[in-house]
């Protein structure tokens, strides 16, 4: 046992001073924060108010209607300029140079009839902006042909009332807490978490064993070992740092549940956002399982590959 546990020990400190390995194990941390708050900073937006210029060839009410509800918003402040169908192409140039303005909104005849408009902006990257001003643009065009025959919007409006689905796993301990969609994805992630550590320390065991037959290391540890004594401290020696590295990478992850509050408003995402922002429940039995089908996979699929490293 002593000779496995040099070979354990070897396996294990060769790899653990690496600094790709380093690299990796930080790295991987700064990745799951970047995901978590990447799509909350592009709801966002930034949180400042757009200024924008409302070319009105339609003409009526909607072009007031869509100012109105888009400053209501919050995100815009908007400006109607009457148009004449002539005359878009001139102000939407002389628009396009004006760094006072975020972006024009084009209302043409068409878009109560057929639904058509054009934005043309500099935020068209904010999801939550064209999100907000498709959403108004929409409500504003109903509104108008609900009017147009003779239609009482607040009717409707009440009828189309928003019905939200609330999903819940259920288990022996009753109803949890987290929903279906952040289970499934809890579950999708881990399992490719555990895919990629299996494979690429696999890999490891079977370029160890490459190695060492290449330059004849392994004829001297073969005198002195069993072969299979040899296997064993590898698949050991290299499997406790994949361990290793996936502990680390849990412990940061749940460290990210808990402070996701604070992580969030330190990279100014609106309070809504954060709202938005569900994480499911991990629980001891659900780190257990993990843990369990990491080491029954790696010790397989290791083996297999030091097999095919050895022939």
């Amino acid at each position: 046992m002593r000779k496995v546990w040099a070979v354990i020990r070897r396996e294990f400190l060769e790899r653990v001073r690496n600094k790709w390995f380093v690299i990796t194990t930080l790295l991987a941390p700064v990745f799951m924060i970047g995901v978590a708050v990447l799509p909350s900073v592009l709801m966002t937006g930034g949180g400042r108010v757009n200024q924008i210029v409302i070319l009105d060839d339609a003409g009526g009410t909607l072009a007031e209607r869509m100012r109105t509800q888009l400053e209501r918003t919050g995100r815009f402040k908007a400006l109607i300029l009457p148009t004449r169908p002539e005359q878009v192409s001139t102000r939407s140039d002389s628009l396009a140079n004006d760094d006072r303005v975020d972006g024009y909104l084009i209302l043409g005849r068409a878009t109560i009839e057929e639904g058509t408009a054009e934005y043309r902006g500099r935020n068209v990257s904010s999801l939550r902006d064209m999100g907000a001003l498709e959403g108004t643009l929409r409500q504003s065009v109903v509104v108008e042909r609900l009017i147009g025959r003779g239609i009482d919007p607040a009717t409707v409006q009440e009828a189309q009332r928003r019905i939200e689905l609330r999903t819940q796993r259920i288990s022996r301990r009753g109803a949890g807490g987290e929903s279906g969609e952040a289970s499934f994805f809890l579950g999708y992630g881990v399992a490719i978490v555990q895919y990629m550590i299996i494979l690429v320390y696999g890999i490891a065991v079977m370029r160890s064993v490459i190695e060492e037959k290449q330059t004849r290391i392994i004829e001297v540890l073969v005198s002195s070992l069993k072969p299979f004594q040899l296997m064993m401290g590898k698949v050991i020696g290299v499997g406790s740092v994949g361990l290793l590295q996936f502990s680390i990478w849990s412990l940061a992850g749940i460290l990210m549940v808990r402070y996701r509050v604070p992580i969030l408003r330190s990279f100014h995402v609106s309070p809504e956002a954060i709202a938005a922002f569900r994480m499911p429940t991990i629980s001891t039995e659900l780190l257990a399982i993990t843990i369990v089908y990491f080491l029954l996979g790696y010790l397989l699929y290791s083996a297999l590959f030091a097999v095919v490293g050895a022939s």
